[in-house]
């Protein structure tokens, strides 16, 4: 499975790290340091986890604070168990996300008389205090099916081409939206260009690509990446035939646009 790492900036301003010698999670750091980085994997669609930098997992603990009745978040554990997978969501205010934990409650930034700005698993409902601002890029959630995680309302362009000697559509769905965008390309043997068109990811930033020749679904592979975290690509590649080399027709996404 693919990682990355990333760091996360907390509604209260400060950046968000582990604490020695407990290994709590507080957001607490003015600027990103060693403690503030984390190996994000995606276990599966929508849900990662984080790896500290002392080699353990992110993991929601009950009962650590006496005076408290909110569970929080410690780096503690080895291995990967239910209280370690997080689901993701971006947020609005891109680039941030919402994390939410196993108990199925929201992580924010809170205090109790135990200790001050530790993150918190403890929310219903999402509210300013949800929002983490993510530094870097979280590996692409699908199973390089074609499907790409956009931050929401974002501009990219999607660039198509064609190497096959059959003709190749590009259908480009926007979240649930059943209409795609498409770009069609005529047959040949060496690359030939299938044009650019700029569209807009909507809240949900879920951009879906399917390839079609000779009105037959192609079998297609991905993968999102980025550039020093700050351009991102969406690369596919689809095969209509048996040769299984993905070249027949390819597509390029890119953003942010503007």
């Amino acid at each position: 499975m693919d990682s990355s790492t990333i760091s996360f900036k907390a509604s209260n301003g400060l950046f968000v790290g582990r604490e020695e010698p407990t290994n709590l999670i507080l957001a607490t750091k003015p600027g990103v340091d060693s403690f503030c980085k984390f190996t994000v994997q995606v276990v599966a669609p929508g849900k990662i986890t984080l790896l500290a930098d002392n080699g353990l997992y992110l993991s929601r603990i009950s009962g650590l604070f006496p005076h408290s009745s909110n569970d929080c978040i410690l780096a503690t554990k080895k291995t990967v168990d239910e209280f370690c997978v997080f689901s993701y969501q971006y947020a609005p205010a891109s680039p941030s996300l919402v994390l939410q934990a196993d108990n199925g409650l929201y992580v924010s930034v809170g205090s109790n008389q135990d200790v001050d700005n530790a993150l918190i698993p403890g929310k219903k409902d999402i509210d300013p205090s949800c929002y983490f601002q993510l530094i870097g890029s979280i590996p692409s959630s699908n199973v390089r099916d074609g499907t790409f995680k956009l931050p929401p309302n974002t501009r990219f362009g999607v660039t198509g081409l064609v190497n096959s000697a059959t003709p190749q559509e590009i259908a480009v769905f926007i979240g649930d939206n059943p209409k795609p965008y498409t770009l069609t390309g005529k047959p040949g043997t060496q690359d030939g260009q299938m044009g650019t068109v700029i569209l807009e990811s909507d809240s949900t930033g879920v951009v879906r690509l399917t390839v079609t020749a000779n009105g037959k679904q192609s079998k297609v592979m991905s993968r999102q990446v980025d550039l020093n975290q700050t351009i991102y690509f969406g690369l596919l590649g689809s095969e209509d035939g048996t040769d299984n080399d993905y070249n027949d027709c390819l597509a390029i996404l890119n953003w942010p646009l503007g």
